[in-house]
């Protein structure tokens, strides 16, 4: 166990013989948040970014941010592997549908209008993948275009039982990287280095889609990969936006509702996981990096 940030050193350099990370790297630093630069006016109604709605410029400032920060965090663990030594790192993200995150329609979320790039919510990647997206009954594919915390927060919202002010300011601080993200961050991470060779040799890369709450029956109250959901999302909701304990409350009664409405407990959730592999190349004679 490791008390500090990955953002920064962790260990003395040239130590380890193996870095693992499980499931965190996908959260950013320091989140570029739901303002333009511009300060002109936008959509805000969305909770993660790369859902339908979201403005072109603040997707391109956010995949900028999370690249950045890989690319930091690439760096660091560079300098701590030992010569030939590997990193495993994991993350939720890749190449593959995520229902949390992005809805469960293609078709729809293609016809949206001058705010949204289809290409950005939707890589070919995902585009030409029907794994996930088969998982969800087909009479359930069509309601839900928008994360469904978004959905949740926006029937409060409705129902007037919170302010809208919840929905503009709420995010979830974290980027969904895709292979290219990765790839891009480790070729970042080689050129700063100033070694010829690079500093990190990618091994490995693969999507890894996980089916979670999958109960393989009929069973329709079994909310326990929706209360994981919840877990892991609602602390940054509840920071980001100011909601009160009643309003999160309301919040989740919403999202507990559009759960059961949209993911079978019989079909479960595909979340998509990526890892990577990388080594260490080894340094130059002189003794780079060995203090």
């Amino acid at each position: 166990f490791v008390a500090p940030s990955f953002w920064e050193p962790l260990f003395l350099n040239n130590t380890l013989d193996l870095a693992l990370t499980y499931i965190t790297l996908h959260w950013m630093r320091e989140a570029p948040g739901k303002e333009l630069t511009s300060g002109a006016a936008c959509n805000k109604s969305w909770t993660i970014a790369g859902e339908t709605g979201m403005p072109r410029e603040l997707y391109a400032a956010w995949k900028a941010a999370s690249n950045e920060d890989l690319t930091t965090f690439l760096e660091l663990r560079a300098q701590e592997l030992k010569d030939n030594a590997e990193g495993l790192f994991v993350m939720v993200g890749g190449d593959e549908w995520f229902q949390w995150g992005y809805g469960t329609n293609l078709a729809e979320s293609k016809k949206h209008g001058e705010e949204v790039n289809a290409e950005v919510v939707l890589p070919e990647s995902i585009q030409n993948s029907s794994r996930a997206l088969d998982l969800v009954p087909a009479e359930n594919r069509s309601a839900l275009k928008t994360s469904i915390f978004t959905a949740a927060i926006q029937r409060a919202v409705d129902r007037k039982e919170v302010s809208p002010s919840v929905l503009e300011k709420a995010y979830v601080p974290y980027f969904l990287r895709t292979k290219d993200d990765v790839i891009q961050s480790l070729n970042a991470a080689n050129d700063r280095s100033g070694a010829s060779e690079g500093v990190l040799e990618l091994v490995e890369l693969k999507n890894s889609p996980v089916v979670i709450g999958a109960m393989g029956n009929e069973t329709e109250d079994d909310d326990s990969a929706a209360e994981l959901g919840w877990s892991i999302h609602s602390h940054a909701i509840q920071a980001t936006s100011g909601a009160s304990e009643k309003d999160m409350e309301c919040i989740k009664k919403h999202y507990l509702e559009a759960h059961r409405e949209h993911f079978h407990p019989k079909h479960g959730i595909c979340i998509p996981f990526m890892y990577v592999v990388v080594r260490r190349i080894p340094r130059a004679s002189t003794g780079q990096e060995s203090e």
